[in-house]
């Protein structure tokens, strides 16, 4: 999956869209994200050009 992404987009990186909490999906929007990080112990969150 890797390659095929790589050489269509010349990026060999794939991200995760998900923080992995249970009960959780996907993060759709930059709200979802701050909302679900603000109920974790997390740290950091890399949020476009931000880190929070």
């Amino acid at each position: 999956m890797l390659s095929c992404i790589k050489e269509i987009l010349s990026i060999g990186i794939v991200l995760n869209t998900a923080f992995n909490v249970n009960g959780y999906t996907m993060i759709r929007t930059k709200n979802h994200a701050i909302e679900i990080f603000n109920s974790t112990e997390l740290k950091y969150l890399g949020l476009g050009n931000s880190l929070i």
